[in-house]
């Protein structure tokens, strides 16, 4: 299968690649020549195997969500001869590699015995002549097509997720259709960490700011609005290295069905002079203006267009570990039916 925009497009009916199974039959075929039939009496699946492929996509895009449309190539049962790879009223002969019997006797690399469907006639125990073979797919039964598909990338989607695209695998001539299968795999993202629902991320403020207050866009949320917060250091409050705080609804989508967002926690990292950096205690009443140096870590850049102010609420570490116990980011196997119902397979 050809993918327009898609990492490593996906092949329909393929085998092996990381995180996916290889299908034993097709390690036979592609070392003996021959499909395996059965092994102790054991019948041939009457179903095409799926083609399941990792999607990566962004933080971002598992936020607001994300349409992918994308050509798409694969196998189809031959309309010309529906599937028999000859003429009309073509008569075939028997097989002379299986003798007619469709299968034939192999050993394992345990020296085992085992039947496996002969690769000359595909298991019919008939072939035709040449002149007799279906003139669009050459007597093999099958021909190419190509077609747009397009599935949905839900919003609050997880790694793990699986998006479906029913009966779009490769065909076979007798055969029920497999699926095209999409495993949801999200990047890294240089800001925020996922904890289901939930987000994290580091708040970078100068000492200066720790200790005597600042009124400022905090964040910039991955579907682009600035986070506007204000510390008032006139109460007294100090913010120390390491704290965490709240901030109620900025997390992620809790699902498409519902409009409920999870919590984002971020955690207070505050830049410190080097060590020596000043000694003349003469200076030290001059500590107020020395601090009120920009962070090197939060580089000059413009606010968004659109800014909420937010209400940060202080918890504890234990509260955040204790409240995600899993660590950040399951896997969930949940599965989702591809595209909404109003935008249809074309």
């Amino acid at each position: 299968m050809g993918l327009d925009g898609l990492k490593n497009g996906p092949g329909a009916g393929f085998a092996g690649g990381e995180g996916v199974p290889v299908d034993l039959a097709d390690i036979m075929e592609q070392m003996f020549g021959v499909h395996l039939s059965s092994m102790g009496g054991g019948g041939t699946s009457r179903r095409t195997a799926d083609a399941v492929r990792v999607y990566e996509v962004t933080l971002e895009e598992l936020y607001v969500g994300k349409h992918v449309k994308f050509s798409s190539k694969r196998k189809v049962v031959c309309p010309t001869c529906k599937g028999t790879g000859g003429k009309p009223n073509a008569k075939p002969k028997k097989c002379p590699a299986c003798s007619g019997t469709g299968q034939k006797t192999m050993v394992d690399m345990f020296q085992r015995y085992m039947h496996v469907v002969c690769s000359d006639c595909k298991g019919t125990g008939e072939i035709l002549h040449a002149k007799d073979l279906c003139k669009k797919c050459k007597g093999t039964k099958l021909v190419e097509e190509k077609k747009t598909l397009e599935f949905w990338v839900e919003k609050g989607m997880r790694d793990g997720e699986k998006i479906v695209l029913k009966g779009e695998a490769d065909q076979e001539p007798g055969k029920e259709t497999g699926d095209v299968v999409f495993v949801i795999q999200a990047t890294d993202h240089p800001v925020f960490q996922r904890l289901g629902d939930d987000l994290k991320a580091k708040l970078h403020i100068t000492l200066q700011e720790a200790l005597c207050g600042f009124s400022r866009v905090i964040l910039t949320t991955l579907d682009g609005r600035g986070l506007s917060y204000t510390h008032d250091a006139k109460s007294g409050k100090v913010i120390r290295p390491g704290e965490f705080f709240k901030i109620p609804g900025e997390g992620m989508p809790a699902g498409k069905k519902s409009d409920a967002k999870g919590d984002l926690y971020v955690e207070v990292e505050i830049e410190f002079p080097e060590n020596g950096w000043m000694t003349d205690p003469k200076k030290i009443e001059e500590l107020r203006s020395l601090l009120s140096m920009k962070s090197s870590k939060e580089p000059e850049k413009k606010d968004p267009e659109i800014v909420d102010e937010v209400v940060m609420e202080e918890v504890s570490v234990s509260d955040v570990e204790d409240g995600h116990e899993h660590g950040w980011e399951t896997e969930s196997d949940g599965v989702s039916d591809g595209a909404p119902e109003q935008c249809a397979t074309q």
